[in-house]
């Protein structure tokens, strides 16, 4: 922990408390770049992006684990991503496995009730120095299309309140708020330790059927677990809601009770420019079937 000079930062809002935050950082690297190195984690979950992509190809990180005890931290080589000059760091937190809905009770905020973030980026130039870029109270946060994002419940999402190239250099975040230093202690975080969360396989749909209760269900053929990428194309305004079931019931309906409280629901609302392609964040579904 004493490796780590970065500060865990959060945010300072009493009421959006369950949106998804979007944090920021512009930064600039001098001389010709040897290597760029980052270290992230979070309480919740969090996606990095640098200069308007997306860094690795992990899911749910850091991962679940008993996070007063130990929070994992991802080390990612990002010197393909950096350049000389201006660069942008961003991240979207969720809420995840901390803040999230979780067991039976229907309980939340089980370890915390705000978002935490860490991040180290250690840039090593040829000429032999080294620049450290971190967390503190210099980063800025707003808010974006993530409204809410469940593990259990799902996504929903307002393709209209996105801030395009939020992630990007020259984005204009001049109301956006200051980050909060958090004290949450450093003695916890461990380098990775579990298999990450990848995308393993994409599945096509079978078919298309429509039930006896004249509900459009797409069959995937198989049972997983993942989620779905869509693409559409309508009016802005417009809202596409998918829900996920494991099973069809004996009359071959769509069936759902088997999942408890869980919602499993992907609600997602146009923005209505050309084709939109949108899969969700820090959610995902057990399923073979989905209802439109």
């Amino acid at each position: 922990s004493n490796e780590w000079l970065a500060d865990w930062i959060g945010i300072n809002e009493e009421k959006e408390q369950r949106r998804s935050p979007y944090l920021r950082k512009e930064f600039s690297l001098k001389k010709k770049i040897r290597k760029a190195i980052v270290y992230a984690s979070a309480l919740g979950l969090y996606e990095l992006r640098i200069n308007g992509h997306r860094v690795g190809d992990y899911y749910f990180t850091p991962g679940w684990t008993s996070y007063k005890k130990r929070v994992q931290y991802q080390t990612y080589d990002v010197t393909n991503m950096v350049i000389e000059g201006n660069n942008t760091l961003g991240t979207i937190l969720g809420l995840g496995w901390f803040r999230g809905y979780l067991g039976w009770e229907g309980k939340r905020d089980i370890y915390d009730n705000n978002f935490g973030f860490i991040l180290q980026m250690h840039c090593y130039y040829e000429d032999g120095t080294e620049e450290i870029i971190k967390t503190d109270e210099t980063w800025k946060y707003s808010f974006g299309g993530i409204i809410e994002s469940e593990i259990y419940h799902g996504e929903v999402y307002d393709a209209n309140l996105e801030p395009y190239g939020w992630d990007k250099i020259g984005y204009d975040d001049s109301r956006w708020k200051y980050a909060i230093k958090l004290d949450y202690t450093k003695e916890t975080l461990i380098a990775q330790e579990n298999i990450p969360a990848k995308k393993m396989e994409e599945i096509k749909p079978i078919k298309l059927i429509t039930t006896p209760k004249s509900e459009k269900v797409i069959d995937f053929g198989q049972n997983m677990v993942g989620f779905v990428r869509f693409r559409v194309k309508g009016e802005k305004g417009q809202k596409v809601v998918l829900r996920h079931a494991e099973v069809l019931d004996k009359d071959g309906n769509f069936y759902i009770d088997n999942l408890r409280k869980a919602k499993q629901r992907i609600e997602y609302t146009l923005r209505g420019d050309s084709e939109e392609i949108f899969e969700p964040h820090f959610t995902y579904q057990g399923f073979r079937y989905v209802n439109i």
